[in-house]
Parts: structure tokens; sequence; C-alpha cells
């Protein structure tokens, strides 16, 4: 008889450790999950909205509008990898940058055709921006003039420099 006794205390204490242990992991587990989810929403209260492009496109007349969105479109699938607006990424920031180059045409060239103008020896800026981030970046000959002109369109557009329709 004793030993179903001692049998029947032992089942209990392992019936009660083991209900001990699951009750402590569901609290962990709660405890963790409701940490991750503050953490998360801490880091989305603290971080300023991003703006969508349309909104900030809203008060564009429509010509400027329609160029500003495909300059954007442009840019997020094919700059975007390696260039940032205000800051340097693997390239640099475009902000200001049809102040560094003499002119358009200028810009459109390198951007069709880097490896051309910087090997040519004939643009000096081209140059430096080579030796200065060490590699080349590849042509972008697939786009037009005019799908280059609303890329920088839209990088003028989000530097907050005026945009002038030609």
């Amino acid at each position: 008889m004793s030993s179903n006794n001692e049998i029947l205390t032992l089942s209990g204490l392992i019936l009660g450790v083991g209900l001990v242990l699951i009750i402590t992991v569901v609290m962990l587990f709660n405890g963790s999950a409701q940490t991750t989810t503050s953490k998360t929403q801490n880091t989305a209260t603290n971080s300023a909205p991003v703006e969508d492009i349309n909104t900030k496109v809203a008060s564009l007349a429509e010509p400027q509008k329609a160029i500003v969105l495909q300059g954007n479109e442009l840019f997020q699938g094919n700059c975007a990898q390696c260039h940032a607006v205000d800051k340097k990424v693997v390239g640099p920031a475009l902000k200001g940058v049809t102040a560094r180059w003499e002119n358009e045409s200028e810009i459109i060239n390198f951007i069709k055709y880097p490896e051309k103008v910087i090997t040519g020896g004939k643009n000096d800026y081209a140059s430096k921006l080579y030796e200065e981030y060490g590699q080349m970046m590849p042509n972008h000959d697939f786009f037009s003039d005019q799908q280059i002109q609303s890329i920088l369109t839209y990088v003028k557009f989000e530097s907050g420099e005026e945009i002038a329709m030609k």
C-alpha cells in the first residue's frame, strides 16, 4: 500500500512540476511577445512618417506632377540601390547634382555611358567620382534622354529645389 501512495505522490509531484514549467514557458513567451510589440510600436512612433510621393506632388501642376512621378518610379527601380538624394550610399548623394556638371547633356551622357566619359579623360568631375568611389557606375544607355531628365527633375524636387518646365 505504501508503494501505491509513493507512486501517487511522485506522480503528483511530476504533474505539479510539469504544470509550473508550462506556465513559466507561457508567461515568458507572452512577455517576450509583448516586449517585441512594444519595441515595434516605439520604433514606429519615434520615427517620422514617410510621406507618400503622391501626397508630396499633390501641389504641383499636372505636367510637373507626371514628370516627377515618372522620375520617382525610374529612380526607385534603377538608381536607389546605389544612390539617395541626401546621403552617400554606394555612389554620391544626388542633391545638387545638376550644379556639379557643366550642363545637362554632360550628366545625361555620363549616366548613359559612365565608362566612356571617365576613360575618355575629358571630364574632370567624372574622373574625380571614379577616384573617390573606386568603382564604375554601370551603363544606363537603355534610358532615353527624357527619362533621365525626369529622374533629374525628381531629384531636384526631393532636394527642395525649384523645378522648371521646359
